[in-house]
């Protein structure tokens, strides 16, 4: 064994800052607290309907189906993209119709108890 060897094989570990194993967790419903009038109904459109990303891209391919020198192929892409996007349309309104339903009820009398 080399003389400097021992160096290499008890020097100690150095965590210098930014220097070590990096872990991030990404929390993608932050954005719809900020300014979200219901961040709970946003969270369940962009779970169980459709997320923002995806409706971003139905609109995309809407509008390179509407180009002038779109392809066949891109028009029917775009046709049926405007479908999904009537029925998500159709489908957050009624969700929202249900939530200022909820929101408007009157509290139950064992609540309305409990908050005196």
């Amino acid at each position: 064994m080399w003389p400097w060897m021992w160096f290499f094989f008890y020097a100690p570990t150095y965590r210098w800052p930014a220097g070590g194993d990096w872990t991030q967790t990404v929390q993608t419903d932050t954005a719809t607290t900020l300014a979200s009038g219901n961040p709970a109904l946003e969270r369940l459109i962009d779970a169980h309907v459709a997320s923002y990303g995806r409706q971003i891209g139905w609109l995309s391919e809407v509008l390179l189906g509407q180009q002038p020198d779109a392809s066949a192929q891109e028009r029917e892409r775009g046709a049926d993209a405007l479908r999904k996007l009537r029925q998500t349309g159709r489908t957050i309104e009624a969700l929202k119709a249900q939530a200022e339903a909820l929101a408007s009820a009157p509290a139950p009398k064992a609540a309305r108890r409990i908050s005196r």
